[in-house]
């Protein structure tokens, strides 16, 4: 990278107006007035809630360390101490109650001094600090956009922003995604083990495939469900494997039950998050009291976050979903306001909300432990009438996730309905003619109100895709020892509103068909069931006709030349591949089984200006065919130009070099991402062209050109060139 000293900026050419953005991030969409305060809280956490949450999650009962947990604590406990523990797996150092298979693992752990603060937010995992809006899915917002988004990449190893810190949309999961498969198309909030629930049964989608904008005033951002099969089956690899529960008072104290820092109540939760984890929890945030962080004069380690806010006392209004993402046990919070440390005013859980970077500490705040009892703990408060506990029942929540492979069998199937309410789909498994259903729920399972399919425009359809290994899971059985398979799709109503089954096929995970189209015309269901054959799933190498993919290495060629690959998944039943150019066969090849991929090369040449679309179909031995996505190519003598930056003292020389014979119209030239010159260019012109241009007193920092050239068909660029001004 070149180096030249100034201090301004002024073009010779041209004029450049720099847009200023600001820099807070939100995620998506942020609604600042609200129609109404009340609608952005949960609803009442009611019995029935909570026993279908029992139902679906387990309790903590004890937790190992793991090695991210032994790595953070290796430099204040000795030596001979670490290498007694033996460190598990992430996700297998979790004793749950009932389960003392783990509890052997780590023998030392009473000897174990755990570090005084653990912060997760810092890592690469967590995202930036985003808001809900005006929409009442704060819980989603918790699961999905933070836990979600911050163990899938934990147990990855992904980093979920760029290197300029701005959110990896590909990495970051989409509130919206379990939101509205679970409010039942109204704005009225859900709860977080609902969200776990459609995680656990077909994993989430991320926001690049289906966006989170969160203005309740439009009812698509709460009721739309995602349409296209993609977005399905991408979800499909992103699931939860364990929903889990920590418990901050197992003695059942009714009032104070943490009353220090060190409280043993304290410790499985700071052990969760030593190992890694984050933690959601259900609590009352409308009506909640703060402070500012004190400084506690016996201690520097507690002087960076003097000021910052905790809230030190919940009272019992507005309910909210938060996210735990580190503890602190240096921090003070002088809860009887009397200017002393005493008792029970030490530590905080660092929490992470979702009502975007002007909250409280660029949208995380402290909750004091004391915060947590029914009763305060320290002496000479007055606690308030409406005082409640932080927690809902004591507990946070949490999720396990592995890495795994990807969902290799799954059912993909086109439906139209005008109201989703009616519609259960189910998986059912056949052995020896016995039959055992599983419902596919909560997603396909009379939810999502009274409304069409996809929440907004009647008449739509979705092509929905289901992993089969769902029904391996909940029934303990193989796939492969099935006599058959079945889908199940039932409507509860008969009306004028009917279920149209338009396509069931068998897929893998990356959409290639692993069966024929299993139903021969649209079926209309009406107030009753269908099932629909899958036939024997089997899990093992036997073939199948698999369609290929097809890619090319340029999709502009300038001579005329270029190539075509088209990849044989392994175990393929296809016996003969035929290449098309636009719709006629050019090309067969004999195909031999193999249980490798096969990478089949086309080279092309002397290919006149035009389009080209090309497609593979593969063929086997009972003239069954399946054919590939479609690419294409333009050929176009349209030759990229070239660009030199040469800087000077007082300017910067900018010269471009347009190839001969180059069927380009325009040049453009670009600086920073802005157009600084645009000039109409002679077609096919037989000499090379050049034009040079002057930059004057650049403004300090670094510049980055390049220039393009374009016509009717296509826009090429030249290589980009960075510069530094001092």
């Amino acid at each position: 990278m070149k180096k030249i000293k100034k201090k301004r900026i002024a073009l010779l050419l041209a004029t450049i107006t720099t847009l200023t953005f600001n820099q807070k991030f939100l995620v998506h969409a942020y609604e600042n007035n609200y129609n109404s305060e009340e609608k952005l809280w949960l609803p009442d956490f009611t019995d029935n809630d909570r026993a279908k949450q029992l139902e679906i999650s387990k309790l903590t009962e004890k937790v190992n360390l793991n090695s991210i947990a032994l790595e953070r604590i290796k430099n204040i406990n000795s030596k001979q101490i670490i290498e007694n523990v033996s460190p598990a797996k992430l996700g297998d150092e979790i004793v749950k109650q009932g389960d003392t298979s783990n509890f052997s693992l780590e023998d030392n752990s009473e000897n174990i001094k755990l570090p005084s603060n653990v912060d997760n937010s810092q890592t690469k995992y967590f995202p930036n600090i985003g808001s809900q809006g005006s929409l009442a899915s704060c819980a989603s917002y918790a699961t999905a956009y933070y836990t979600m988004t911050y163990m899938t990449a934990l147990v990855n190893d992904w980093s979920v922003k760029d290197v300029s810190g701005k959110n990896i949309d590909s990495k970051i999961f989409s509130p919206k995604w379990s939101y509205n498969f679970i409010n039942d198309g109204k704005d009225a909030g859900a709860f977080a083990y609902q969200n776990y629930n459609v995680f656990k049964t077909h994993g989430c989608a991320t926001l690049a495939d289906f966006p989170y904008v969160g203005l309740g005033r439009d009812p698509k951002n709460y009721r739309e469900w995602a349409k296209d099969e993609n977005i399905w089956r991408n979800a499909t690899k992103y699931q939860v494997d364990e929903i889990l529960r920590v418990n901050f008072n197992k003695n059942n104290k009714p009032n104070s039950f943490i009353t220090s820092n060190k409280d043993s109540n304290l410790d499985d939760a700071k052990r969760l998050l030593l190992n890694g984890y984050i933690l959601n929890f259900y609590t009352w945030f409308s009506d909640a009291n703060y402070k500012q962080i004190s400084n506690d004069p016996s201690t520097k380690d507690d002087d960076s976050y003097v000021n910052q806010k905790a809230i030190y006392q919940i009272n019992n209004q507005g309910a909210h979903e938060m996210t735990i993402v580190g503890y602190n046990d240096n921090i003070w919070i002088d809860i009887n306001s009397n200017g002393k440390v005493d008792d029970g005013e030490k530590g905080a859980f660092k929490i992470a909300n979702s009502h975007g970077p002007d909250y409280a500490n660029n949208g995380f705040v402290w909750m004091a432990y004391d915060a947590l009892n029914k009763k305060s703990s320290v002496l000479d408060f007055t606690n308030s009438n409406a005082r409640q506990g932080a927690f809902l029942n004591n507990e946070a929540e949490y999720v396990v996730i592995s890495k795994k492979e990807t969902p290799s069998k799954l059912v993909r199937f086109t439906m139209q309905h005008d109201n989703r309410k009616q519609l259960q789909v189910s998986l059912v498994y056949e052995k020896n003619g016995n039959k055992q259903t599983v419902v596919y729920s909560p997603l396909l399972s009379y939810s999502g109100g009274d409304f069409p399919l996809d929440g907004v425009n009647n008449g739509s359809e979705i092509t929905f895709v289901i992993d089969l290994a769902h029904l391996e899971k909940e029934l303990n059985v193989s796939l492969s020892s099935a006599d058959k398979i079945y889908l199940q799709i039932k409507d509860n109503l008969k009306d004028d509103k009917v279920a149209i089954i338009k396509s069931i096929i068998l897929v893998d995970n990356k959409g290639h068909k692993l069966s024929p189209e299993l139903i021969s015309k649209n079926v209309e269901i009406n107030g009753d069931s269908k099932m629909f054959d899958l036939g024997q799933i089997d899990n093992s190498s036997e073939l199948y006709l698999q369609s290929p993919e097809i890619s090319t290495d340029k999709t502009l060629s300038n001579n005329g030349k270029f190539n075509i690959n088209v990849s044989v998944p392994p175990n393929n039943s296809a016996t003969k591949l035929e290449l098309f150019e636009n719709n006629v066969p050019i090309e067969t090849k004999d195909l031999v089984r193999s249980s490798e991929l096969q990478n089949i090369n086309f080279d092309m040449s002397d290919k006149k200006e035009g389009f080209y679309t090309y497609f593979a179909v593969l063929e086997d031995g009972n003239g069954k065919c399946l054919k590939s996505e479609e690419v294409n190519i333009i050929v176009d003598s349209i030759i990229p130009p070239s660009i030199k930056i040469s800087p000077n003292p007082n300017k910067v020389d900018v010269e471009v070099i347009v190839p001969a014979m180059n069927n380009a119209k325009t040049l453009n030239v670009y600086m920073d991402g802005q157009k600084i010159v645009n000039e109409e260019l002679s077609v096919r012109n037989p000499n090379e062209v050049k034009k040079s241009f002057v930059l004057y007193s650049l403004i300090v920092g670094t510049h980055t050109f390049w220039a393009e050239v374009e016509d009717e068909n296509a826009t090429i660029s030249s290589q980009k060139v960075s510069i530094t001004i001092d």
